[in-house]
């Protein structure tokens, strides 16, 4: 029988700040592995956030969100698909960052729950 592979562990993250501040403001200082799952998580969101068929009052939002997504495709020089813009970060070592292109891929990751969250709220039904 063989040792089991080594596994590189990461030391646990310590959130200073209590959730309930969190919010937005934690994205600000996101890492790329962070940005990486929102990304990742952006198709399932969507979903979620229209329900069974999309409303034609979320095609604003929805195009925005589009255009977003766009960008940070431009950024990472990848399509703007949800998942190449992550598989992009994730391809991206730690040193090797731009801080102002991490920094906007922060803010996109922002507007990018907003909208989603305004997604949801215009197709709420009571």
């Amino acid at each position: 029988m063989g040792s089991a592979p080594h596994v590189l562990r990461r030391p646990a993250r310590r959130i200073d700040r209590p959730p309930a501040q969190c919010k937005d403001a934690c994205m600000s200082s996101a890492s790329p592995d962070d940005l990486v799952v929102t990304f990742r998580s952006i198709h399932r969101r969507l979903k979620e956030a229209q329900g069974e068929s999309p409303a034609p009052q979320t095609n604003g939002p929805v195009s925005e969100l589009n255009g977003l997504l766009l960008e940070a495709g431009q950024l990472m020089h990848a399509t703007g698909e949800p998942t190449a813009i992550a598989d992009a970060i994730g391809a991206v070592h730690a040193d090797e960052w731009d801080p102002t292109v991490l920094d906007r891929l922060r803010v996109i990751a922002l507007d990018l729950g907003r909208l989603l969250r305004h997604i949801a709220a215009l197709t709420e039904t009571d």
